[in-house]
């Protein structure tokens, strides 16, 4: 007999395990997992002799399942949770359609699973594999979320859900293309635009961050624009220590890379190519001015807007190849004459063009971790060398995101070594890098608390708007960079404050885009294609996604005064984590005392001195006011102890003054 009462208590029971840490951590390492999936799966109508309530039963496996996603403290755990479950769970959702709560947990499973999984690719060094990827069933999951959106109205969808539903929808994105662009009439591709248009700024953001990994090659690593990888190391997750490369790099490339990295290429990832093959040097090759001009151009940059799309080899190199023969005939030429510092600089240009201009197939095979790992660490050499070189800083943070990174363009801009073109492009990828984790950090939950992600994704989108104005600000327009920053600033506008269609804002930023598109396009310009994909994708289906997607739209802007009110709720939780004493929530943040009692903040008492909350204080005999914790009573009755004995000291001056600390008395 199945009697879904006693299926039901052993749920209930193995809720309660997971309730604490090592039991938890213990179970969800058991067989748990499968038999929750397995209750998942029961015919309520053909597999029991006695019925639970559906809905009640459906609720607890779902909470089950849930709970058990937070129970995995290791990857591994994590991973086959996620290969197991993520099917399952997407042919669940139709189940309880009229409980937006049970749907909304089910939402939060599926967003779990997939964020987590982003750390595969960092931990096994590849992208999942195609038959696992295939155990996902994305793009059924695609559809069956297409389908809720496609009606939010039934089942009605709680304001949570929107932002859930969206960013799911961008990590399959990030993990399979195919499952939006092969959905027919392109509705996925004009679902992702639509977002883009709603009144969520999270939203808008994961319809930036879909569209990005939409056209961004699935296996590739690392170096992309909104890297999702980004919250991972927030996380700082380890990496491993050697790297993997199946490919064989380009002869220059291994010649460039030994200058800096000394390592035995037998044991390195980054083996020897066995080509013996030579090449001769072109006839009136002048070694000496041409690694000049290689120099030139890597600080100061384009002559012109045409050489700022496509790299002018013909202008600089004349009728010589990027071979190792050619860069040894330049390096000396520049070492006879005592110029060491342009002669690292000619050896590393060619480490940064290699990843302008690197293209990747359907496995990139570890390239472009092993590509940018290089150039890391062979920058760092390099500021090591010459400390005040803006050069090789630039060379570090190139196409990297992260806070540290935009402090160290604040830190160089000013530098004697700096020039204009430098200049540009330190301030051209602060507005890359700060665009970058504004938009992760809005749609992207780094830290399980959805709010306080969402409160640093905001101030970076603002600081990104100022990034950009000051990097159009110092350079001429017409160059291919300036035309990224059009469509970067556009995509924030669209982010930071949603333009209506109806006063034509959205129009002018449309064609701005179009535009900017259009110059790089036709210039051949092959960097940030994804972006620039993005851009175009928005420009044509942004109409038919408004129209195509209207009840999505409205039901967003609809759960708005709802979204804003528990938004309100969750900052205000976070300001009062933060406060260091209860006076700060009503001087500092003008927040009333109703407020206060509604959102269940008491005041707590706290030492006088050093400001801990504490239930053990400590009254004050003298003056009955004051009041010390365990640690401060001690300074406290010892001092006062000591003053008795020694009438010379005064017990007022003593600690009588906020702050002050055991260690300051020699006691």
């Amino acid at each position: 007999m199945r009697d879904g009462r006693v299926l039901g208590g052993i749920l209930k029971t193995f809720r309660r395990l997971l309730k604490d840490g090592v039991l938890g951590q213990e179970i969800a390492r058991q067989n748990l997992l499968h038999f929750a999936f397995q209750c998942l799966d029961l015919d309520f109508d053909h597999d029991f002799d006695v019925h639970p309530d559906p809905t009640q039963f459906h609720e607890l496996i779902t909470d089950t399942i849930y709970d058990l996603s937070w129970a995995a403290a290791e990857y591994k755990t994590i991973f086959d949770q996620a290969f197991e479950g993520t099917a399952k769970i997407a042919r669940a959702l139709h189940r309880c359609t009229d409980d937006p709560e049970i749907l909304l947990t089910q939402l939060k499973i599926l967003q779990r699973y997939l964020s987590k999984l982003n750390a595969f690719k960092v931990l096994n060094q590849e992208p999942l594999p195609s038959s696992t990827l295939q155990s996902l069933e994305l793009p059924m999951l695609t559809r069956k979320l297409m389908q809720l959106v496609d009606n939010p109205s039934a089942p009605e969808l709680l304001w949570e859900s929107f932002e859930f539903i969206a960013e799911i929808f961008s990590w399959i994105a990030y993990y399979q293309s195919g499952a939006i662009l092969e959905i027919p009439d392109n509705e996925g591709v004009s679902l992702l635009a639509a977002f883009m248009l709603s009144s969520s700024m999270p939203i808008r953001a994961s319809g930036v961050m879909g569209l990005l990994n939409l056209y961004h090659n699935d296996t590739a690593q690392e170096i992309r624009l909104c890297n999702p990888q980004h919250i991972l190391h927030l996380g700082k997750i380890e990496t491993p220590d050697q790297l993997i490369l199946k490919l064989t790099p380009p002869p220059l490339f291994l010649r460039c890379m030994s200058k800096f990295i000394r390592a035995e290429l037998g044991d390195n990832p980054l083996r020897k190519s066995e080509s013996d093959e030579t090449t001769t040097l072109p006839n009136a090759f002048d070694p000496y001015e041409t690694a000049l001009r290689v120099v030139d151009f890597e600080l100061n940059g384009p002559r012109s807007s045409d050489e700022s799309f496509v790299y002018p080899k013909v202008r600089i190199l004349g009728d010589a190849e990027h071979t190792p023969e050619v860069w040894d005939a330049m390096e000396a030429a520049l070492k006879s004459h005592d110029k060491e510092y342009e002669a690292d600089i000619l050896n590393f240009s060619f480490l940064l063009l290699s990843r302008r201009i690197l293209r990747f197939d359907v496995s990139d095979g570890g390239a472009i971790n092993v590509l940018n790992a290089t150039i890391q660490g062979a920058a760092r050499i390099c500021i090591k060398r010459w400390p005040d070189s803006c050069y090789f800083h630039y060379a570090w943070l190139q196409s990297q995101i992260g806070a540290e990174y935009v402090v160290r363009v604040d830190e160089q801009v000013d530098r004697p070594s700096c020039t204009p073109y430098l200049r540009f492009k330190f301030a051209f990828e602060a507005a890359l890098n700060v665009f970058s984790m504004g938009i992760v950090r809005l749609c992207v939950d780094a830290d399980a608390v959805r709010f306080r992600s969402q409160l640093f994704g905001e101030e970076y989108m603002k600081e990104a708007d100022e990034r950009i104005a000051t990097a159009f600000a110092i350079w001429g327009p017409g160059s291919a960079d300036e035309k990224i920053l059009e469509i970067l600033s556009c995509l924030t506008t669209i982010v930071n404050k949603c333009p209506s269609a109806a006063s034509g804002d959205l129009k002018s930023l449309r064609n701005k885009l179009r535009n900017a598109v259009h110059c790089l396009f036709n210039n051949h310009y092959s960097e940030h294609e994804a972006l620039i994909r993005l851009a175009a994708a928005f420009c044509l289906y942004y109409e038919a996604g408004s129209k195509r997607w209207t009840s999505f739209i409205d039901a967003v802007k609809n759960a708005q005064p709802l979204a804003l009110q528990e938004r309100n709720i969750g900052l205000l939780f976070e300001k009062l984590r933060l406060c260091d004493k209860d006076e700060r929530m009503a001087d500092d943040y003008k927040v009333p005392q109703y407020i206060l009692e509604a959102v269940g903040y008491r005041q707590q008492h706290r030492c006088t001195n050093c400001g801990r909350g504490s239930i053990g204080l400590r009254r004050c005999k003298g003056c009955g006011k004051a009041k010390y914790c365990d640690k401060e009573w001690y300074v406290y009755v010892v001092l006062a102890s000591k003053a008795v004995a020694d009438r010379s000291l005064s017990v007022r001056n003593v600690i009588g003054r906020p702050g002050t600390k055991l260690n300051a008395f020699p006691l």
